[in-house]
């Protein structure tokens, strides 16, 4: 009914017939709102019905005395300024309704309790929340994955891109080549995706984990400190801070944004370091190559390995590839210190597909990364080894942007020498159903999934 005085002043505009237009308009809304009636009925009325009462009360007015013309125009008057405070306070809700909070804003209140707090998020987003997807172990060794006295002598090791909150396109309104195409803004705000990052890493119970794109460390921290982890960081890229000014310029205020690192987190009860941490500063070689080396002992049985991770560079053309290649061998070969000929278990996000790319380029840094040929690294990619068709994934991460659809395998776990590890399982990845058609979604709070793998050591030679 607001919509519709609104309307009806806008037809009227000489103030005087308001009074009787509105005698007759609302006998004719009455009809519309009397018992039987649906909602559909009232937001049908006609308004060329009332446009014709109007005309008829402008006819008879003239037979109206001075005294009661005047208490119209007062009526009319009141009824314009009610119709148009209706209109400010619908355009005062509708800009409360549109306005997005700010990066890294968390707009509950925290126990910091994992548990508690996830329930707090279940209960805001009611209907739209939705439990995590459902995914399996793809166990090769059944005698050690079921013997949980043995998993002491074993590691698991998660890869996960988390999508930094600063990338998500969660804070702004105006859509860019970026921006995730089909995905509701609610569950890519970190209030909703924060705490889902959370469950994704602890459900699984990781020794290692390694993250790409985190800008929320100290927040994940006040969570996963919990669960005994401890994190090791070095930055990544500055490409947040092009968002941040955009940001700033389409808000209208200055917006600080925390930087993309790596993370390792490390389980300190199972596992302590073992040797000098190498953070390894992207503006400080000539690759533009990032990365976090850290040596770690096992602690029940003294074997050492050292556990790396890096993100590479994004772009997907030829040019983007040759880069990538120049940094994967920039950081395995040039950096990465390895004095005492540490297995090493590699982490990482390589924007690399492991076959020829759709866009009509070779996978020349997935290749000379595992190239056993003379200028080959030798690396061994855990989930192909133990797959059924010796193929990696199809896919580990799957979203829509303005080019189109992107589902591919850039994310991996490999080792340099596979005679060390014995691998019992790997985490499966989710079959993306019709229901959830690209990520990030209300199911899961990345563009990328996590791997997973455990790996038993094999007798020392």
């Amino acid at each position: 009914l607001k919509r519709f005085f609104w309307k009806l002043h806008q037809l009227n505009r000489m103030g005087a017939t308001v009074t009787a237009s509105l005698a007759k308009v609302g006998s004719t809304v009455g009809t519309y709102c009397c018992p039987g009636s649906s909602a559909q009925d009232v937001n049908e009325v006609d308004l060329t019905e009332t446009q014709q009462l109007i005309s008829n009360n402008k006819q008879t007015s003239g037979a109206t005395d001075d005294a009661e013309a005047q208490q119209q125009d007062d009526t009319g008057d009141a009824d314009g300024n009610v119709a148009v405070d209706v209109v400010a306070e619908e355009k005062k809700e509708d800009e409360q309704d549109s306005q997005l909070p700010l990066p890294g804003a968390f707009m509950l209140e925290r126990t910091l309790d994992l548990k508690q707090d996830l329930a707090s998020v279940k209960t805001k987003y009611a209907d739209k929340y939705s439990e995590l997807m459902d995914r399996e172990w793809n166990v090769i060794n059944r005698k050690v994955f079921d013997d949980e006295k043995r998993h002491a002598d074993t590691v698991k090791v998660m890869q996960f891109n988390m999508l930094a909150d600063g990338l998500s396109g969660a804070y702004s309104n105006i859509e860019d080549s970026k921006s995730f195409i089909g995905v509701d803004k609610e569950c890519l705000q970190w209030t909703y995706r924060g705490l889902r990052i959370c469950e994704e890493i602890t459900r699984f119970e990781p020794d290692i984990v390694c993250l790409q794109e985190c800008d929320q460390v100290a927040f994940l921290m006040e969570y996963l400190q919990k669960f005994g982890y401890e994190a090791y960081q070095q930055k990544s890229s500055d490409t947040i801070q092009s968002v941040a000014t955009k940001l700033s310029k389409e808000r209208g205020q200055e917006i600080t944004m925390p930087d993309c690192n790596v993370v390792i987190l490390v389980k300190l009860e199972k596992l302590k370091l073992f040797g000098e941490i190498q953070k390894i500063d992207y503006t400080q070689n000539s690759a533009n190559v990032n990365g976090l080396a850290i040596p770690l002992q096992c602690v029940q049985n003294g074997r050492t390995f050292i556990v790396v991770t890096t993100h590479l560079k994004s772009t997907k053309t030829e040019q983007g590839e040759e880069i990538r290649k120049e940094q994967i061998n920039a950081l395995l070969v040039e950096q990465l210190k390895n004095d005492n000929h540490l297995p090493v278990i590699l982490c990482c996000d390589l924007n690399a597909n492991p076959v020829r790319n759709k866009n009509g380029y070779d996978a020349m840094c997935y290749d000379a990364l595992t190239s056993a040929e003379e200028n080959g690294l030798g690396y061994k990619s855990v989930y192909k080894l133990v797959s059924a068709d010796g193929n990696e994934p199809e896919y580990t991460t799957y979203k829509q942007r303005e080019q189109g659809v992107d589902k591919h395998t850039i994310d991996y776990i490999f080792v340099n020498d596979e005679s060390v590890w014995d691998i019992v399982a790997v985490l499966g990845i989710p079959v993306v159903d019709a229901n959830v058609a690209t990520l990030p979604a209300w199911s899961y709070p990345s563009d990328h999934f996590s791997l997973c793998a455990q790996m038993a050591w094999k007798p020392a030679p």
